[in-house]
């Protein structure tokens, strides 16, 4: 297949393509199945043609040669009895020949052979050398069969068979079928197979041009809603409809569109509220320089406590920062839990850390012993989260607790705090990035709101999972569940 053609096959449609392809086969079935057939019939009549002569020969040859019987003049009469009883050679009768070497000829056919005059004086010299011509290609056949053409008759099928007597040859006994069935036969499958299949080329050519422009149909509603999606319209669905790998195809292509729809619509929020926190820092700090930039005469305390709020301020903003980068590549699954940790010793030295930066006492009950695969990092990170919210949410005597539990090959982890909790229709939510149950005590606490949103991202990258509940103590618990725990196992040292 040249260049040039495949490129026209590539820019045709597949409903063009399909029907193409389609026909080609069909018409290569069709030619091979004629073949076989024409081919076929042919040699199914040639065979019946050849065991009719072959019975012929035989029963002719089996009436000449007797116990006594003299050759030459005795085997002639015989066959010429014999031939006498059979029908004149014509296009649908057997020709019968009898040559006895040295007597003559005994045939159903004179005239071929030459053994008498034209009728009438009908034939020219041309036409009596024609037929003396083939007078002796007939005589002269080969032992077994052949064949010869006539001018009158066509192709004739020819058995020749030698007649010994006393271990000599004396006579050969050639018997002949005109073709013509075998002709007629074929000319009939030839004219069967370009009628009928011609229809049934036709038909086939029409059933396929629908069934392709079914089966093309989903693929152009998906070409269609591809360009919406591509135009920014993340609304349009397609039918889930038609057969089993087109519903397929449409439920994947509309689960694509849902996942796209809200990831889009969580990227826009996410870019919307993350403008936000990062606008009321800079908006903080742009009116404390312009306040200070109004006054005519420096004041030593003024320039310093304006420099305390901007120092307050950019802290805030780089921690937000810090906390959207974070988010970012927990989201893009950068977590390697390739670290095997001891949580008895792991997490109370983590709570103890964020206490003592926090200046506040937290309780750790006892903590399982054992292995734990996950990355040492970002486990930090989100016990560090859990623990920073429940002091924030507690105040400055509240109690916030610790505790852990295996369960299996998972470890549980539990934080709880005596604060006012959270409501029940916002468990799910806290997770979200920049929800906030109080937003006014959050802010000035110094909380981004994507604590929580990161603790999430990361139990859910090491396929874990986390959930807000009630606590005994009468505020909020938050529970995280990690895999890939052996209990009692020590841990490989580095």
């Amino acid at each position: 297949m040249t260049d040039g053609l495949r490129s026209r096959l590539a820019a045709t449609g597949l409903r063009a393509r399909l029907s193409i392809a389609v026909a080609v086969i069909l018409a290569a079935a069709a030619a091979a199945t004629y073949v076989a057939v024409y081919r076929g019939s042919g040699a199914r009549i040639r065979a019946q043609i050849e065991s009719d002569l072959t019975s012929q020969a035989g029963a002719i040859n089996a009436g000449l040669v007797s116990r006594g019987s003299v050759p030459g003049p005795d085997i002639l009469a015989r066959a010429r009895r014999s031939i006498a009883k059979e029908p004149p050679f014509a296009a649908s009768s057997r020709l019968d020949i009898v040559h006895v070497f040295g007597a003559g000829v005994a045939t159903n056919e004179p005239e071929l052979l030459g053994l008498r005059g034209s009728r009438s004086g009908e034939e020219t010299s041309v036409d009596q050398a024609a037929e003396s011509g083939e007078a002796r290609r007939i005589l002269a056949a080969p032992p077994g069969f052949s064949t010869v053409h006539l001018e009158d008759a066509g192709d004739v099928r020819l058995d020749s068979f030698p007649v010994e007597v006393g271990g000599r040859t004396v006579a050969t006994v050639i018997t002949g079928q005109p073709l013509e069935a075998v002709d007629r036969a074929q000319e009939s499958v030839s004219r069967t197979f370009l009628i009928a299949g011609s229809l049934t080329l036709a038909a086939a050519l029409v059933a396929v041009l629908v069934l392709a422009a079914r089966t093309a149909a989903p693929l152009r509603r998906m070409a269609e809603t591809a360009g919406f999606v591509d135009a920014g319209d993340l609304t349009h669905r397609m039918p889930v409809a038609g057969a089993q790998e087109v519903r397929q195809l449409a439920e994947s292509f509309n689960h694509m569109l849902d996942r796209l729809e809200e990831a889009f619509a969580r990227q826009h929020e996410f870019v919307s509220d993350a403008s936000h926190e990062l606008r009321t820092p800079l908006t903080a700090i742009r009116g404390q320089i312009e306040v200070l930039a109004k006054e005519r005469a420096a004041i030593p305390e003024r320039v310093e406590e304006t420099a305390r709020r901007v120092d307050l301020e950019v802290a805030r903003m780089t921690r937000l920062v810090d906390d959207l980068l974070a988010l970012a590549e927990t989201d893009e699954r950068l977590v390697a839990p390739t670290d095997s940790i001891d949580p008895a010793e792991f997490i109370p030295e983590t709570v103890e850390g964020v206490a003592r930066a926090e200046t506040r006492h937290v309780t750790l009950e006892e903590i399982p012993a054992g292995a734990l695969r996950v990355d040492a990092d970002r486990l930090a990170q989100l016990l560090r989260n859990l623990v920073r919210n429940a002091i924030q949410h507690s105040g400055p005597d509240g109690e916030v607790r610790v505790s852990a539990a295996a369960a299996g090959s998972w470890l549980r982890v539990v934080v709880d705090d005596d604060g006012p909790g959270i409501p029940a229709d916002q468990r799910e939510a806290v997770f979200d990035r920049f929800h906030r149950t109080d937003s006014a005590r959050a802010r000035r606490a110094g909380g981004s709101g994507l604590g929580l949103a990161i603790a999430r991202a990361i139990a859910v990258a090491h396929g874990g999972t986390i959930q807000a509940t009630d606590s005994p103590s009468g505020g909020a618990r938050l529970v995280f569940e990690l895999p890939h725990f052996e209990p009692g196992r020590e841990p490989p040292r580095p």
